[in-house]
């Protein structure tokens, strides 16, 4: 199979395998959530050799973050770090409902159902990602330098500003007399700069999957127009 989803989960973590090829994805079952995960981990990709490792990332209808995304951005982390091969992050804010959904059609509860909801979950999450590849985004771990987020801002003549990548905006608007609202586009980096003392000249920042026309996006190597 090209494709291994997971559904992160505190105690249990969903699994399921899909192809590309064949637009199908199929429920395989759960791992443990404890001191054996890696191996765990390791063990599942040994079994279905992969190409693509997907997670999903559960997000509130107004895509503001919670303690589950950040968990789950965190198990993205341990699998990139820990498996060599491309991670992808899907959007999995329905992809409950629709496991519920295809439970009661199949004659079950949710009650009933609890040893494997998390992998008709992970079953979703893979389907959202071979029929819907755009709803997906790389995980990575690129930031942007201080020099290059200076040399966007003094560019930049709107107060609103686009990153990828910007784990030191903090520190380079801080300085400055200007008012700014930001929005990172690197879902681990959010997570991350989310808890940190933001600034007194910054009003918001928050989190957005694209850049609205008419703006600039900052990212590792250049920076321009993503309308």
């Amino acid at each position: 199979m090209e494709v291994l989803a997971f559904d992160y989960g505190d105690v249990r973590i969903g699994y399921a395998i899909a192809s590309k090829k064949m637009k199908m994805a199929f429920a395989k079952g759960n791992i443990q959530n404890d001191h054996l995960l890696k191996e765990s981990l390791r063990d599942l990709v040994d079994r279905y050799k992969p190409d693509e490792i997907v997670v999903g990332v559960p997000l509130r209808k107004d895509m503001s973050f919670t303690l589950a995304t950040d968990k789950a951005l965190l198990f993205s982390k341990l699998v990139y770090e820990l498996i060599e091969m491309d991670v992808f992050l899907v959007d999995e804010r329905y992809s409950t409902v629709y496991s519920q959904t295809s439970l009661r059609y199949a004659g079950r509860t949710v009650k009933n159902s609890k040893a494997i909801i998390d992998s008709e979950s992970a079953k979703s999450i893979a389907e959202i990602y071979i029929h819907s590849p755009s709803w997906a985004f790389p995980f990575d771990l690129n930031t942007l330098d201080k020099s290059t987020l200076k040399s966007f801002i003094k560019q930049e003549a709107s107060s609103v500003l686009y990153l990828q990548g910007g784990t030191r905006i903090f520190e380079v608007v801080k300085e400055l007399d200007r008012s700014f609202s930001i929005y990172e586009l690197n879902p681990y980096i959010y997570s991350v700069q989310r808890h940190l003392q933001i600034p007194e000249n910054v009003s918001v920042y928050g989190f957005r999957f694209s850049v609205p026309d008419g703006y600039q996006l900052c990212q590792q190597g250049a920076h321009g127009s993503t309308g």
